[in-house]
C-alpha cells in the first residue's frame, strides 16, 4: 500500500517550517503580547494588558531573556500571574518554538484551565490561531500543537506524565498545591526539572502562592536573587515596598517596608468599625510618615522598579515577590477591603488564607502558638555530669537527615545543644565527632530504607561477643550470633499499640529492644522500639513545664530562624470519636523531622534510664 500524504499533513510541515525559518520577533514579549494575545470574557473578547500591573513586565520579558534559566513568581492574588503565564507561553510558541511542559497540581485542575484559559486564549489570540490546522486533532487537553512548538500538560500527580520526553520549557503552576511526592518517585518538581537537562537554553517558571516555609515554591524563591517591587513615595520619593506589618512579615527587612494602618478609633470596646475601617486604611511612608492611601497605588506602581534583595544570587535564577497589596484592578484587593478582611479572619483565627492568598508569604504556625518552654542562653555553663544524644530522622526528600543534639543529666534535665539538616550519613558523623558523642548515643530513625539505616550504624560502633545470656531482646533466629553491634542504633517508633513487658518485675514498658533483620548470621544488630503516642505525650508535659525534669531549648532556635519550632509545633493531640486521643499532623505540608528527633532524644533518655516512667503511664500506652 503507498503511502498517502494529505494535504493537512503538507499544510502543517509548512507552517512549521515558516515559523522556524522567519526571524524572530524583536518586540519585548510584553510589547508582542499587548498586540497579540486576546482574552475572552462572557460576551466581549480583550487585549492583554499590564495597565495597573506594570511589575508584570520584567518578569515577563524574561521568559525571553537567554541569560534567565530559572524564573519564580511568587504572588498573591489578583496580581496577574495566569495572565502572565498565557502571555509568556503564547510568545514562545510563536516567536521561539519549543516544547512547552505545563504542570498543575492534578490531571483535573490541568482539564479545567484547558477549557476555561488556555484553549480560549490560543482560539481567540490570530497570532496562535493562524498555527492551528485543525482544532479537533491539534488542540486536546493533554497536547496543543502549535506549527513547531507543542505545549504539553500533566498534573503532578501522575508520574507517568512527569516522566516524558526532553523539552526546552517547564512551566510549574501552582507549585503551593503539588504533592510532596508521586508514590517512590522524587517529588514533582525534581521531577519536572529533569526534561530540560539536554538544552543549553532551557527556562523553568515557577509559580504559585505560598504555602509554609518549607514547602518547594517558598524553598524555590529562596535559591533565587528574590526581587521585591520598590515603588517612590507620594510624598518624598523614596523606594518603599509595600508590606502588612512587622508582625506578619516572613520576608527578610528591608528598612522601607511601608506597613498599613488605619483609624484606632474604629474600635469600639471589642469591635471594630468595618466602614470607618474601610476608609482609613493607608500605608504609611518609613522616611516621612506620609499616608498613602488606595486612590495614589497606581501611579506609584507605573514609576516602581524591582530590586534584588538576594546578593548572593545568581543572575540566571530570577525569583520575584509580590503581594496582593499591588494589586489595582479588584475590589476585592482594594486596601480598605483588605484591612476588613484581616480583622475578620483573625477574630476567626483564620489567619492562613490571609497570609498565604493576600501576603503571598509563608503561613508559620509559630505565630499561632504561645510559648511555654524554658529558653536559655547558649553561654550557659551547666554543672555536673551531663551526656549528649544525636538523634537523627532520615526521610525521601532533600535534605534527607534531620539532626538533633541534646544533653541530659541523670536526675532527666535535658537542653538543646543544636540542630540541623544534611544529605550524607558522613556530614552527620562529623557532627557526632563536633560534639564529642559516643557511637552508642547516636540513634538513627529506620522507618524508612531500614536496610541502608542497618548498614550504616554497622558501619560506626564495635563489635563485641554475643554473651549466652543475650543482650535484653529477643532473636528471632534458631542459631545465636557470634558477635553483637555496640555503636550506632536504629531505632523504630510504633503508632499503635503495643503490649511490652518488664521480664523482671512484669511492669509494661513503653520501648524494648529488638534485633534488625539483616543479611548476616554472624553479627546481632540491636533496634530501640518504643510508643511513639507515649514518648509524644512525655514531651509535651516536659515543652508545658508540667513534670519535675527541666525541658530546655538554647536561644539559638531563634538566631536561625523559626524552622525548630515549625518542626516541633507541626502535630497536636485530637480526639475520636471513641474518646480515644492521638497526634495528627496540623497540615499535610508542615514538617516534623526536628520533632521526630526530639521523640527519639527521648526514647533514648528512658532505654538509658535517665528519665524514669510511672507505672500508671505505662498502662495507658
Amino acid at each position: 500500500m503507498k503511502n498517502k500524504v494529505t494535504q493537512h499533513s503538507l499544510n502543517k510541515v509548512f507552517l512549521s517550517l515558516t515559523k522556524i525559518f522567519n526571524p524572530h520577533s524583536t518586540e519585548s514579549v510584553t510589547d508582542w503580547a499587548c498586540r497579540n494575545i486576546m482574552f475572552s470574557a462572557p460576551g466581549r473578547t480583550m487585549p492583554f494588558s499590564i495597565h495597573g500591573r506594570e511589575f508584570i513586565r520584567e518578569p515577563l520579558d524574561s521568559f525571553n531573556n537567554p541569560r534567565v534559566r530559572d524564573l519564580v513568581f511568587i504572588s498573591g492574588s489578583q496580581v496577574g500571574k495566569t495572565s502572565m503565564l498565557l502571555a509568556g507561553a503564547g510568545y514562545i510558541a510563536v516567536n521561539r518554538p519549543s516544547r512547552i511542559f505545563w504542570v498543575m497540581p492534578t490531571e483535573a485542575s490541568c482539564l479545567k484551565f484547558y477549557k476555561s484559559r488556555l484553549k480560549k486564549v490560543e482560539m481567540e489570540s490570530p497570532a496562535i490561531r493562524e498555527l492551528i490546522t485543525n482544532t479537533r486533532t491539534d488542540l486536546t487537553p493533554e497536547l496543543q500543537f502549535l506549527g513547531a512548538s507543542m505545549i504539553e500538560m500533566t498534573g503532578a500527580n501522575s508520574p507517568s506524565g512527569l516522566a516524558g520526553s526532553p523539552c526546552r520549557v517547564v512551566v510549574l503552576d501552582e507549585v503551593g498545591k503539588f504533592p510532596l511526592q508521586t508514590g517512590i518517585e522524587a517529588d514533582a518538581v525534581n521531577l519536572a526539572h529533569q526534561r530540560v537537562k539536554d538544552f543549553s537554553q532551557s527556562l523553568v517558571v515557577t509559580t504559585s502562592t505560598p504555602v509554609l516555609v518549607s514547602s518547594p515554591e517558598w524553598q524555590e524563591y529562596l535559591k533565587g536573587d528574590q526581587r521585591r517591587y520598590h515603588v517612590p513615595c507620594v510624598h518624598c520619593g523614596k523606594l518603599i515596598v509595600f508590606a502588612w506589618s512587622a508582625e506578619l512579615n516572613s520576608m527578610p527587612r528591608l528598612g522601607c517596608e511601608a506597613y498599613v494602618h488605619w483609624d484606632q478609633k474604629a474600635k469600639l470596646g471589642n469591635k471594630w468599625d468595618y466602614l470607618e475601617v474601610r476608609n482609613s486604611a493607608h500605608f504609611v511612608c518609613p522616611f516621612c510618615n506620609g499616608k498613602i492611601f488606595e486612590r495614589e497605588k497606581r501611579e506609584m506602581i507605573k514609576k516602581g522598579e524591582w530590586i534584588a534583595t538576594n546578593r548572593n544570587g545568581d543572575e540566571a535564577f530570577r525569583s520575584y515577590h509580590i503581594s496582593s497589596l499591588y494589586a489595582c484592578s479588584s475590589s476585592a484587593t482594594n486596601l480598605g477591603n483588605e484591612a476588613v478582611k484581616f480583622l475578620k479572619e483573625k477574630r476567626a483565627q483564620r489567619l492562613q488564607g490571609f497570609v498565604n492568598g493576600e501576603l503571598a508569604e509563608p503561613w508559620s504556625y509559630v505565630a499561632s502558638v504561645k510559648r511555654s518552654e524554658l529558653i536559655l542562653s547558649a553561654s550557659v555553663k551547666h554543672e555536673g555530669e551531663w551526656f549528649r544524644f544525636l538523634t537523627a530522622d532520615y526521610h525521601l526528600n532533600e535534605p534527607f537527615l534531620w539532626w538533633v543534639v541534646r544533653e541530659w543529666n541523670l536526675k532527666g534535665d535535658s537542653h538543646l545543644i543544636n540542630f540541623g539538616s544534611m544529605n550524607s550519613f558522613k556530614e552527620l558523623e562529623e557532627v557526632q565527632k563536633m560534639y564529642q558523642i559516643p557511637d552508642s548515643q547516636v540513634f538513627i530513625d529506620s522507618g524508612f530504607n531500614a536496610q541502608r539505616v542497618y548498614e550504616e550504624c554497622l558501619l560506626r560502633g564495635k563489635r563485641e561477643p554475643y554473651p549466652p545470656n543475650g543482650i535484653g531482646y529477643r532473636r528471632e533466629r534458631n542459631v545465636p550470633p557470634v558477635w553483637v553491634h555496640f555503636g550506632w542504633t536504629p531505632v523504630k517508633g510504633y503508632t499503635t499499640q503495643k503490649n511490652w513487658y518488664d521480664e523482671e518485675t512484669g511492669i509494661p514498658v513503653v520501648f524494648s529492644w529488638a534485633e534488625a533483620s539483616i543479611l548476616s548470621d554472624d553479627i546481632a544488630l540491636p533496634v530501640l522500639q518504643f510508643s511513639t503516642s507515649q514518648l509524644k505525650d512525655m514531651l509535651r508535659a516536659m515543652r508545658l513545664r508540667e513534670t519535675e525534669q527541666i525541658w530546655a531549648v538554647t536561644d539559638i532556635v531563634d538566631k536561625r530562624s523559626s524552622v525548630y519550632w515549625q518542626h516541633l509545633d507541626a502535630e497536636e493531640v485530637k480526639e475520636d470519636s471513641r474518646g480515644k486521643f492521638f497526634w495528627e499532623k496540623k497540615h499535610s505540608r508542615l514538617p516534623n523531622h526536628l520533632l521526630d528527633c526530639e521523640v527519639y532524644q527521648v526514647g533514648a533518655a528512658v532505654a538509658f534510664e535517665i528519665l524514669k516512667i510511672k507505672e500508671e503511664e505505662c498502662e495507658s500506652v
